[in-house]
Parts: C-alpha cells; sequence; structure tokens
C-alpha cells in the first residue's frame, strides 16, 4: 500500500517552503524517509514534522520535528557509504559521538529506535546549557559587529584627519610636534624626515617603471666592454666612445651606486651588468 506521508496532519510546511508557492499535495520524499515518517507521524501526534525546504524535483529531504515550538531532532535522508541512509541528529546524539554529528543508518527500525530514545524536550540543566550558549553567540555577535562598527568609524576619522593634517593642518601639526619631549620630538622629525624621503624615492621608482614599461627609458647591458642598448624595438650596440653623451652621463652615475639602487629622473641600476637609464625630456615629448 502506497502511503502519502504528507498527508498525515502533523506533518506540515514551514512558512518559508508556502512561501515559495509549495503546497504537500506536490511534493515527495525518498522511500527511507517515507518509511520513517509513517511510522513516527501516528506514534507521536503531538509531533509535527515540518519540512523546511523543497530541493530540485519537489523532493524533501529532511524533517525537522518539533513539539510546543522546541526543536526536537531533525531526520534526514543522506548519501553515505555509497548508498543511501536516514541520518537521525539532534543536540543528544551529536554530544554522544566521537565521529560526526548524525546518527546514519540504513535499517528504519532502528531509525526510529534512535528517534523515541533520543527526541524529548530539553530538561532544565539542556535548557539552561543551550541558553547559556545562545546568549554567548549574541553577545559575542554583538560584541564583533560593533567592533567592526566602531573599526570604520575611526577608520574614516583618521583618514580624514590625516588629510586634514597634510594639507592645511600640517604646520600647526608640526608647530605641535616642536612642543614634545626631545625624545618623542626627536623621534617624530625622524619619522616626518623619512616619510618625506621615501614619497620623493616611490615617485622616481613609479616614473622609471613608467618609462621602462612603455620602452621609453633605455635597457643597458653591459657586454665584452660593448653597451646593448634597447629603446623600444630598436637595438644599438655602442662602446664608451660611440655612447651618446647623455646615456654616458646617466650610466656614469648609475655605476656609482649598488645594484637595486635608483636616481631620481636618471635611471637605477639592476645588476653589475643591467641598467634602466630614463629617457630625457624631449625624448618623451
Amino acid at each position: 500500500m502506497n502511503i502519502n506521508i504528507f498527508e498525515f496532519n502533523n506533518v506540515t510546511l514551514s512558512p518559508e517552503v508556502v512561501k515559495h508557492g509549495y503546497a504537500k499535495g506536490r511534493l515527495k520524499a525518498h522511500h527511507l524517509l517515507v518509511s520513517t515518517i509513517t511510522k513516527l507521524a501516528p506514534m507521536y501526534p503531538l509531533w509535527q514534522f515540518v519540512v523546511p525546504k523543497v530541493h530540485m524535483g519537489d523532493e524533501v529531504n529532511t524533517f525537522e520535528v518539533m513539539t510546543n515550538g522546541q526543536k526536537l531532532g531533525s531526520i534526514t535522508r543522506m548519501y553515505h557509504g555509497r548508498d543511501y541512509v536516514v541520518a537521525v541528529s539532534n543536540h543528544r546524539i551529536s554530544e554522544s559521538r566521537t565521529r560526526g554529528s548524525e546518527y546514519k543508518t540504513k535499517d528504519v527500525d532502528k531509525a526510529v529506535l534512535k528517534v523515541k530514545k533520543t527526541f524529548f524536550p530539553r530538561n532544565p540543566k539542556e535548557r539552561l546549557a543551550e541558553a547559556h550558549a545562545e546568549a554567548g553567540r549574541l553577545l559575542n555577535q554583538q560584541e564583533n559587529g560593533k567592533a567592526r562598527a566602531l573599526n570604520n568609524h575611526e577608520y574614516n576619522i583618521s583618514a580624514a584627519m590625516m588629510e586634514y593634517v597634510k594639507d592645511i593642518g600640517y604646520a600647526g601639526f608640526i608647530a605641535h610636534v616642536q612642543t614634545l619631549e626631545p625624545r618623542i620630538r626627536d623621534k617624530l622629525l625622524a619619522h616626518i624626515e623619512g616619510e618625506k624621503e621615501l614619497r620623493m624615492e616611490i615617485k622616481s621608482i613609479e616614473e622609471i617603471r613608467r618609462q621602462f614599461e612603455k620602452q621609453i627609458a633605455a635597457l643597458i647591458v653591459r657586454d665584452s666592454g660593448k653597451y646593448l642598448v634597447r629603446i623600444d624595438d630598436n637595438v644599438q650596440i655602442y662602446d664608451d666612445n660611440t655612447l651618446p653623451e647623455s646615456m654616458k652621463r646617466n650610466l656614469g652615475m648609475l655605476k656609482l651606486v649598488d645594484a637595486g639602487f635608483f636616481l631620481s629622473g636618471v635611471g637605477c641600476r639592476v645588476n653589475d651588468e643591467v641598467f634602466v637609464v630614463a629617457a630625457e625630456e624631449k625624448e618623451q615629448a
């Protein structure tokens, strides 16, 4: 005899499922769930077997068991060990297991027995433990949420303050720094000077990189007393006598610095043999 478990009065649809337009008459479930619910629904008429979600093909994979507004647990069809099984889960089952959080079986009678043994309202101790966990989650969520909001405010305020200090408030800030204790004042002034220098260096690097990527700058390779020079797709070979004066001057300065060093408006020394020489202003035009 084919039994439609959705005809049981205590098999119901969640508000979310109803909202999406589903009706009990069109739903279906795997035979393992059908057999399990067929045994349990008449046995516990005061329980509600709620459908929380409907999957593709109008199929129901899970029933949440409720009584008096309290969730007792879930009964789910699950694929496990190359076959479908009934998975029974709630807080008691999860706490008693060392591997996994559900009790899984292909035997409907065993699934029903597990439900009978573990699905009952929480006792005062369990309710308090659940309330404690829920309160802790809420406190953590609120604290983290407020902290994120505070960080957002502080970031925007700090950004606005920095813009002010860098612009019209800079002179006032420097005047304030001069009034500080010498140890703190000197440390801050060193940072201010270091920032200026680094910004100039970064600007120089950015300009040389721009020229290098556009192949405006000269890539020079020193090779056996000769200089291989490439600008864009043009490759020339020079020696010390034929190297253009502007390149010779800039290359001479770069030879005096260590590898990896940049000179503003001049170029950079990549290693002992490779140099990038910035283009003259008229060459960039």
